[in-house]
């Protein structure tokens, strides 16, 4: 039973790092299409954005 809950607890680890991931992958994509279509929203730049290759990982 501990075994389990504890591969339960990795999983959903990995599924918020992937979910991390995908939410730092969608404002750097949207601020990229703002700047090509000259528009902007009231999210301000972030570090967090630039460079996502390096930040991916794959599981």
């Amino acid at each position: 039973m501990r075994r389990q809950l504890d591969e339960k607890d990795r999983q959903i680890e990995k599924l918020t790092q992937l979910l991390n991931q995908q939410q730092q992958l969608n404002l750097s994509t949207n601020r990229q299409n703002e700047k090509l279509l000259g528009t902007t929203t009231n999210n301000p730049l972030s570090q967090d954005d630039i460079p996502l290759k390096a930040t991916i990982q794959t599981f």
